[in-house]
């Protein structure tokens, strides 16, 4: 499944990159063919405009300088027809005399035929027309020729270029853009699997961690349920025994019954969705006295297993809140506590600065640096030797800080051979 997402991220990511890439060559392609165009149009013009000035000697009084004109029959605005591009254009230009009877060449760059030039000269006055404008110009489709032809005192100037420069001009800037985007394209795919990775891994993370969830949950059911079996077999096994002889077996069974559903319940907890967290109780709990009424119920638990079980809890501490979460909160990390301990054990709850801290420090074995980072994951024990009557499933810690987070809070652990083993839970005041 995480390598089909990787996969689908990847191909997403190169679609829009390709998609992208296809319009910025387009846009790049039809612009610079928007000017080649116009290059095109502007050297014919020139060829024409340039020598019919050159024809009118001394009365070429709109001559400003090199290359530019006042153009007072094209609206008066001053144009620049003479541009780099424009003069890389090769024309070829004739000029005919007034009656039509002869033409003369002036440059014949193009190295046009007399066949060539006579047909394209037909098609060029048929396109004209009867057009009083100066100099008209136009694209002649057969032999791909853009012409521009102007009126002068020595005759008629036509001017031809070849519309080979604009498809070789395209062509090469097509091949460029190609390379380029073939080079920024495999460049995006690599980026984007390693993207992908980057991704993926929370999610990963997240489906790792659930199927470990679902195997140890697995196995933590599986033990109880082995055990109802086996008190079953043996209760089919003596059928004709009565009730009370078989006692142990029926109470074993509701033993590992209740131990069962209290780890789905556990389960159900840490599996309710967010939304159902915003539904909570929200009250003001008098949270000194939910850790004094912990502290006495396990009074009992420590003098039995020889703890000490010291408290120095303020009074008058509230926290705003559901008490029955806040209660499981406490008891968890008390039982933690009294289960690890050698000899003491102490709680102590404060305020300051508008937050409210409960730490409860035991003097129990070291937990070792490696191990710190994941006592609060689901169904981790430390102490991987120690029975389930014992330990525990593993999702005490992890139902205390996901309280604390409902809260606002937060539990933190540290654990040293001078100071022990100390949970603190911060939590902000009512």
């Amino acid at each position: 499944m995480l390598v089909k997402l990787r996969r689908q991220f990847i191909l997403i990511i190169m679609t829009l990159v390709t998609a992208a890439l296809v319009i910025m060559t387009g846009v790049i392609t039809y612009i610079n063919y928007q000017q080649l165009s116009n290059d095109v149009v502007q050297a014919v013009e020139y060829a024409t405009t340039e020598m019919a000035f050159a024809d009118r000697g001394p009365m070429q009084e709109d001559l400003q300088g090199e290359g530019r004109f006042d153009n007072t029959h094209m609206g008066g605005h001053r144009r620049d027809v003479r541009t780099p591009s424009a003069n890389m254009v090769a024309t070829s230009v004739f000029l005919i005399d007034s009656d039509g009877t002869s033409a003369k060449t002036l440059q014949n760059a193009l190295e046009l035929s007399e066949d060539e030039f006579q047909a394209a000269l037909q098609e060029v006055f048929a396109a004209r027309g009867s057009a009083t404008v100066e100099c008209v110009t136009g694209h002649l489709q057969d032999g791909d020729l853009y012409f521009g032809v102007r009126e002068t005192m020595s005759g008629t100037k036509v001017a031809f270029a070849s519309g080979s420069y604009i498809t070789n001009s395209i062509t090469n800037l097509a091949l460029l853009l190609a390379a380029v985007c073939a080079c920024v394209w495999v460049a995006f795919l690599i980026i984007s699997i390693f993207l992908a990775r980057w991704v993926v891994r929370p999610t990963e993370r997240a489906w790792n961690q659930q199927q470990q969830f679902v195997a140890d949950a697995s196995h933590e059911l599986k033990t109880p349920l082995a055990v109802m079996m086996a008190n079953n077999s043996i209760l089919l096994s003596h059928a004709d025994e009565t009730v009370e002889s078989q006692r142990r077996w029926v109470e074993s069974n509701q033993q590992e019954a209740h131990q069962m559903l209290d780890l789905v319940n556990d389960m159900l907890f840490l599996a309710r969705p967010e939304n159902a967290e915003r539904q909570q109780v929200r009250d003001t709990v008098d949270f000194s006295e939910l850790v004094e009424r912990n502290v006495l119920q396990f009074e009992a638990v420590c003098f039995e297993r020889g703890v000490e079980l010291a408290e120095d809890v303020a009074p008058g501490v509230n926290v705003l809140g559901d008490a029955n979460r806040l209660q499981r909160l406490a008891s968890t990390l008390l039982d933690n506590a009294c289960k690890y301990a050698d000899s003491h054990v102490s709680v102590r709850l404060s305020k300051a600065s508008g937050q409210v801290r409960l730490a409860v420090t035991n003097d129990g074995a070291v937990i070792p640096p490696e191990d710190l980072a994941h006592v609060f994951d689901r169904f981790y024990r430390v102490d991987k030797a120690r029975v389930r009557s014992e330990g525990g499933v593993g999702l005490g810690l992890a139902i205390a800080q996901e309280v604390a987070h409902q809260h606002g809070g937060a539990i933190t652990v540290t654990s040293s051979e001078s100071a022990g083993t100390t949970f603190i839970a911060t939590l902000p005041c009512a």
